[in-house]
């Protein structure tokens, strides 16, 4: 298994993550952004930012249609001394991520980004202010922090950036690193878009493995991999 990209603290793979993941080693954390699952309708104005308009037909279905959670936890457990995941998700998500975690009674806790600058309407829909993130961890792992860093409702606004439609905070997943994993520690993200949670992980002196499908996200991730370690 060849990686797309690595250095001394990432390791990059270009593929499908359910090929890929059987095939790693242990990791410490897993911290992800995978498919929503949205409406079936084309994208509009109760979508988050309206930031999915750009694609259409099969992009947009692969986009909303959601992610095989069952299988994706029970094959990162495998890889994990203690289960430790976040797990950003759409409202249609939500309870079945929930219901994962607390039928193996691991402790199970909703998560919301604020996002200050959301568009302003809700024509005959909630306002899409608020996005979801699932922590899920059994007893034992890692979990530290002081009361600001484990804020459960965070306020950041939107990220703009043409390069990829759902990039989260990079402020936002760096708490999520330092909350769920040590320096040293590895970090995984079998959705790794253009690489925002191996950026924060490499910045905060863990270690990172990303799996993407698409290879342009591939480079955008190779790439800020090689940008100099920022001083946080």
């Amino acid at each position: 298994m060849k990686p797309y990209y690595q250095d001394s603290a990432v390791t990059i793979y270009h593929g499908d993550c359910r090929e890929i993941v059987p095939q790693l080693g242990r990791f410490d954390l897993l911290l992800t952004d995978p498919p929503y699952i949205l409406s079936n309708s084309p994208p509009g104005d109760s979508h988050y930012g309206m930031s999915l308009r750009k694609f259409e037909g099969t992009d947009y279905t692969d986009l909303t249609a959601g992610f095989d959670h069952e299988w994706m936890f029970a094959e990162a457990a495998k890889h994990m001394g203690r289960f430790n995941a976040f797990c950003f998700c759409s409202n249609k998500q939500v309870s079945r991520l929930m219901s994962w975690g607390e039928g193996r009674k691991f402790s199970t806790t909703l998560l919301v980004w604020n996002k200050v600058n959301a568009a302003p309407f809700a024509n005959g829909v909630w306002r899409g202010d608020a996005e979801f993130c699932i922590h899920i961890r059994e007893s034992g792992a890692y979990f530290e922090g002081d009361a600001e860093l484990k804020r459960k409702v965070v306020q950041l606004p939107t990220v703009r950036d043409s390069e990829h439609p759902t990039v989260k905070p990079y402020d936002l997943v760096c708490r999520y690193v330092q909350i769920g994993s040590a320096e040293g520690d590895t970090v995984l993200d079998p959705f790794m878009g253009s690489g925002t949670t191996l950026r924060a992980a490499k910045d905060l002196g863990r270690k990172a493995v990303g799996i993407e499908i698409e290879e342009r996200y591939c480079e955008i991730a190779a790439n800020r991999m090689r940008q100099e370690v920022l001083a946080l």
